[in-house]
């Protein structure tokens, strides 16, 4: 595994296993049928709960097939779990991977926007009904990564693994997350994709916002509105030099991508599609593709009125007035959510193996603001510029765009990738007692040393006295926490605010446990408890779970490369390492990390505090960038390394300790050269682990455990940004090197090795 500042020039991406479940049917040559003839497999909605909506048809799947592996997932998952399943076992198959023997050189990356939802509906469903509370019978099947849970053990994937929950871009930024870890040389294969499942109160929230239609969907044209549908949808990506020795069939490869932030809206896009434009132009400079390389874009073609026109515009402005041909999939499955982007990816790639364009389904003349080349009917020969864009939007402001190759590889002069190192420039911290980086500093203590005094006081938080401009009215207080944190992590680095409205090319990744609670029991007691009628929508746009990343890139105006994930317990620790390796990538100059947990009454005596609402955010900086500026650097990241939960029941200890010695490796360190060890270390088997590395190490393992609750989320990472972010922390010795790490319960590790300071 390599340092993010190592980044392999000309690594190649091909995908060579594809595999689905849809409403088309199981299996992708069902996909494949339907999509080549344009033919809507949309089917009437039954259940009667519903029957007053405007929505009538959906893209139901009506039989999942079940897979062998499924026995190691355990009792009752959520049905987007088993989509998932399917699915996946289809794309490994098709690799050639299903049996093969799986290491740490591959990984995973899962997507999702709804996630668990059906399982989270039926504990609320239960809570009206009786005085349990929500979560208290089946915590591991609620969460949002409990799909790349299943996955990874299924399949035994020990690799990193992650959780892409950018909502209905989620799948497309997925596979960008993954082509970043194999050309950074982390991993050589990956099992990549989404999946949802269809949920009446999703429905209803939609339905409620008018964007439904009564007819079966046809975007661009007319009816106007959307029709959901459910699908699990995986890729296998690998090396082009993995796939060759393997003698494996290259489906297509994958040439760029690109990720924005429209910063403008909860739910609707820019009317003026500057966001798409970002993204869609981002993924061809990935590719160092012009424009005219395009010959067809898979878009994402909701069928609303003002998706419809925005991406229109956006299309437009990118490829000109006579720009590639255009269609829209989801006229066929329906809006799958999370898994739109990877189905509307092999639905094309399956059209172009059989050399004909897909046509958007019901479609029959362009509405105003929509005119495009619009693909319209069946039969239409793939064009000689044979390389397609698939683009995705998403509540939130997230927009993702991928360009790629159908077919093998072809042998072509390798470009060059600049090798970034990357460094920390800002910290900033919110905790429910204060944000003052001093006093903080001054409660730190090695791992098990009781804490001595009055706890951490301080002022609440008031954004206004940050940076007046800001309006923290209508804000959350997980929302508000991350811009606090975002903005004092700014201000450390010396690096002027951005203005909201303006757009900066500074990215955003922020890293959740799950969706914003107070949205969730709003929106779904007021539809259960009101028999799905819906009187108010003031819940619904926030209930996907990247709605603090958006909140996030309104206030502070960030139009950069934009991710959310949700890691489970240490999210912010995975997620500050999948942050360097998108820095490292060249997919931003500087990007803010920002890992937040929202405080809940039903837990709040365990978190020891009155409210458990925190965020730890970095400034991270290619070293170039940082030298221009002149910026002070607090720390140089110098390996990441990352373990999944699929493993074979090793001794998690011993484990962890290889995966050290790893990231120490990667680092050219030695365990002597460590100084200080931080983490969120529960129970203490994570620092005996350490110790088995090297049993002379002598370090110290700090925590601000008991000061602040646990952070679920950023636990690790607050205490790594108060050791980095003070300027003087007691009992910290000379030795340069620090060691983050986070382990959880449900078995993810990861080691970030940093260094005090500028790189020599």
């Amino acid at each position: 595994m390599n340092a993010p500042d190592q980044v392999r020039a000309g690594r190649r991406v091909v995908v060579t296993g594809m595999g689905v479940v849809s409403s088309a049917g199981v299996g992708c040559a069902a996909l494949a049928d339907a999509a080549a003839a344009g033919r809507c497999t949309l089917t009437r909605i039954s259940d009667q709960r519903v029957a007053h909506f405007r929505a009538r048809f959906a893209g139901l799947v009506h039989a999942i097939p079940s897979v062998p592996e499924q026995a190691a997932v355990g009792s009752a998952p959520d049905r987007h779990v088993l989509l998932a399943l399917a699915a996946a076992a289809e794309a490994l198959d098709d690799a050639g991977l299903r049996a093969a023997p799986r290491g740490p050189r591959m990984g995973l990356v899962h997507a999702t926007c709804s996630g668990p939802m059906l399982t989270i509906e039926q504990e609320y469903a239960h809570t009206l009904r009786g005085p349990a509370g929500p979560g208290s019978s089946r915590p591991e099947s609620r969460r949002y990564d409990s799909g790349a849970l299943a996955l990874s053990r299924a399949f035994g994937i020990t690799g990193p693994v992650a959780t892409v929950v950018t909502a209905c871009s989620a799948s497309t930024c997925a596979i960008g997350t993954a082509c970043d870890l194999i050309r950074a040389g982390l991993i050589d294969c990956a099992l990549v994709g989404g999946a949802d499942a269809f949920s009446l109160t999703t429905l209803a929230g939609f339905d409620a916002l008018r964007a439904t239609c009564e007819g079966r969907c046809a975007p661009f044209s007319k009816p106007i509105g959307m029709c959901l549908g459910e699908a699990g949808a995986y890729v296998v990506l690998e090396t082009l030099e993995s796939a060759r020795a393997r003698g494996a069939r290259q489906r297509a490869e994958i040439a760029g991508y690109g990720s924005s932030n429209d910063a403008y809206h909860c739910s609707a896009p820019d009317p003026q599609g500057r966001g798409a434009v970002l993204a869609i132009r981002r993924a061809l400079a990935d590719g160092g593709l012009g424009p005219e390389a395009i010959g067809y874009v898979n878009a994402h073609g909701t069928g609303t009125e003002s998706n419809d026109k925005a991406e229109s515009r956006a299309l437009r402005a990118v490829f000109g007035e006579h720009g590639p041909a255009v269609s829209a999939t989801k006229s066929v499955t329906g809006h799958c959510l999370g898994a739109a982007g990877t189905l509307e990816l092999i639905a094309s790639l399956l059209c172009a193996e059989r050399n004909v364009l897909p046509p958007t389904a019901n479609f029959t003349a362009a509405r105003e603001g929509c005119a495009l080349a619009h693909v319209t009917g069946p039969g239409t020969v793939w064009p000689a510029a044979r390389t397609l864009a698939s683009v995705n939007l998403a509540f939130g402001g997230h927009d993702a765009c991928v360009a790629v190759v159908p077919g093998p590889a072809e042998d072509s002069a390798v470009r060059s990738l600049p090798a970034e190192g990357v460094v920390v420039t800002g910290c900033g911290v919110v905790t429910p007692r204060t944000i003052d980086m001093a006093a903080l500093a001054a409660r730190l203590r090695p791992f098990g040393q009781p804490q001595e005094g009055a706890p951490v006081a301080g002022p609440g938080l008031d954004l206004s006295t940050l940076d007046r401009r800001l309006d923290p009215r209508g804000m959350d207080s997980a929302s508000a926490a991350a811009v606090a944190a975002g903005i004092l992590a700014l201000r450390q680095a010396g690096m002027p605010l951005p203005r909201a409205g303006r757009g900066s090319d500074l990215g955003l990744c922020t890293h959740v446990m799950h969706a914003p609670l107070w949205a969730e029991a709003a929106h779904l007691r007021a539809v259960l408890a009101g028999d799905y009628h819906v009187d108010h929508l003031t819940a619904f746009p926030y209930v996907v779970a990247n709605a603090v990343n958006g909140v996030v890139a309104r206030a502070l105006g960030l139009t950069g490369h934009n991710a959310t994930f949700a890691l489970g317990e240490g999210a912010g620790a995975t997620g500050l390492a999948l942050a360097c390796c998108a820095v490292g990538a060249g997919r931003a100059p500087a990007l803010l990390s920002i890992a937040v947990d929202e405080g809940r009454a039903d837990d709040t005596a365990d978190r020891g505090n009155p409210d458990g609402t925190a965020a730890a955010g970095f400034l991270l900086e290619t070293g170039s960038g940082a030298r221009a500026r002149q910026a002070a650097v607090l720390a140089t990241v110098r390996a990441v390394a990352f373990a999944g939960p699929g493993g074979s029941g090793r001794d998690r200890a011993e484990r962890l300790a290889e995966l050290v010695r790893t990231a120490l490796s990667q680092a050219g360190v030695t365990p002597r050269d460590i100084g200080v060890v931080c983490g969120d270390l529960r129970g203490g088997s994570e620092f005996d682990a350490l110790r088995r590395v090297a049993p002379e190490l002598g370090v110290r393992a700090l925590e601000l455990e008991g000061i602040l609750g646990r952070g679920i989320a950023c636990g690790a990472t607050l205490n790594l940004a108060v050791l980095l972010g003070a300027t003087r922390v007691e009992g910290v010795g000379e030795r340069k090197y620090i060691l983050l790490h986070m382990g959880s319960p449900s078995g993810y590790d990861t080691v970030v090795a940093l260094s005090r300071g500028p790189s020599a």
